[in-house]
């Protein structure tokens, strides 16, 4: 038992809280119950920051100059008969599963709305009536649905479209791993991770990834995180403005990326932040916020309305049965409808504020963090910062939906693929 404990150190210990979190996440959330298992949650995901910043000498921070390796035409054609697959996987789950909106809202919502209003040339987010949500100011941010212009251009399924964006996050992650893996085993470990991660949404939660757009987001967090070990600036840029432009969770955590670039590189720091900008002012402001400016102001509305709607259960459920999107084993959301006091709405209201509350307090935790161990590598501590705020932040979101949380998990492959799985002979 002793031996066995000792195993459990270093890049081990990170390997062991990845596949508990798979576990966690994939098969046991429900059996571990709702007091337990958002803590688990929690804890695993915060394990990352508070373990890897104090081994920095577990990363690559540059690419490997001498492999134990090469790359020969049967390792592509494995990548390519995987790529195949879910080809295949995605193409069974379309004939399987039509796009209803009895199922979930939210691809109909995208087309009939955001997409056809585009295309059209209508203001995208002028008040609109219908979806059992009365009249509301469409809310999705413009990388959460314009790729699906591809729909109606090239008349293909949705689901094609966030597939293949996946897809390609997860060749982005095969060439970071070739770039940092000195064995051909240590390549391939990291080459399966997203292979691994996919299949299993495919085979436990196949409906979740027919009916909802989440893998677009998981994408563009995935380059994002990739991006923090790139010298280049134009994909610095073109990441972070994916992941703005796509949800609101990224704006507690650009406070840690401002700080950190201004401290190790203010001329950097100027030049992606103008970068930034312009990003936002073309894909944004120009054209959607100055025709719609009160997109800005109740947009969140549609929040909470379909917030107060989940958090009194579903139709489907016997009156008085515990809200079923909140007791899936994921967030604390099922903590404060449970023991605080009051009207739904106050249950709802207090775990907002602890949303904003806790993860203004993680902005500042990690700002001090930063000042506290400078000596730390800035893309080691974005890169764990990230995780950490993520983490944070879905820990208390109003409406837990499962899908959700694949943007978290995917955070986590990022980190594996950059650290020393081997260790290279000295």
């Amino acid at each position: 038992m002793k031996q066995w404990m000792k195993k459990i150190n270093g890049v081990n210990a990170v390997i062991l809280v990845f596949i508990i979190e798979l576990l966690h996440f994939f098969f046991f959330r429900r059996d571990l119950g709702f007091i337990v298992s958002p803590v688990l949650f929690l804890a695993s995901g915060c394990f990352y920051y508070f373990y890897l910043s104090k081994r920095a000498e577990l990363f690559y921070l540059e690419p490997v100059k001498e492999r134990s390796y090469k790359i020969s035409a049967s390792h592509w054609r494995a990548l390519g008969i995987l790529l195949f697959c879910i080809f295949i996987i995605v193409r069974s789950f379309i004939i399987l599963r039509p796009i209803d909106v009895k199922d979930s809202d939210i691809i109909p919502l995208i087309l009939n709305v955001y997409v056809d209003r585009f295309l059209d040339g209508e203001a995208v987010y002028a008040a609109y009536t219908g979806f059992n949500y009365g009249t509301f100011v469409p809310n999705y941010m413009p990388f959460q649905w314009l790729p699906f212009t591809l729909t109606r251009l090239l008349l293909i399924d949705p689901r094609f479209i966030h597939a293949s964006i996946f897809m390609l996050a997860m060749l982005a992650m095969i060439v970071r791993s070739y770039h940092v893996s000195y064995t051909i085993k240590e390549l391939m470990a990291k080459c399966l991770l997203p292979f691994v991660f996919l299949g299993l949404i495919f085979f436990k939660q196949e409906k979740d990834f027919s009916v909802t757009v989440e893998l677009v987001i998981a994408a563009y967090y995935i380059l994002l995180a990739l991006c923090l070990f790139s010298t280049s600036k134009i994909f610095q840029i073109v990441g972070l403005g994916l992941s703005l432009l796509s949800r609101y969770s990224l704006l507690f955590w650009m406070p840690v990326w401002a700080l950190c670039k201004w401290l190790y590189n203010k001329k950097e720091f100027l030049f992606i932040g103008i970068g930034l900008l312009i990003f936002g002012i073309i894909f944004y402001i120009i054209p959607f916020v100055i025709p719609n400016p009160e997109v800005l102001s109740k947009g969140s509305n549609l929040w909470i309305d379909a917030s107060l709607n989940e958090w009194d259960g579903q139709d489907w459920q016997p009156k008085g049965d515990r809200p079923f999107q909140l007791f899936q084993g994921l967030g604390f959301a099922s903590w404060f409808h449970q023991f605080y006091p009051g009207t739904l709405m106050d249950k709802l209201l207090a775990c907002k504020n602890a949303l904003i509350g806790c993860s203004i307090l993680s902005t500042l935790f990690l700002m001090y963090a930063r000042f506290k161990n400078s000596s730390l590598d800035q893309r080691i501590f974005l890169l764990l910062s990230f995780k950490f705020s993520i983490t944070i932040f879905y820990s208390l979101v109003f409406i837990p939906y499962v899908y959700l949380y694949w943007v978290p998990l995917a955070l986590s492959m990022v980190i594996l693929v950059q650290l020393k799985l081997v260790q290279p002979e000295s």
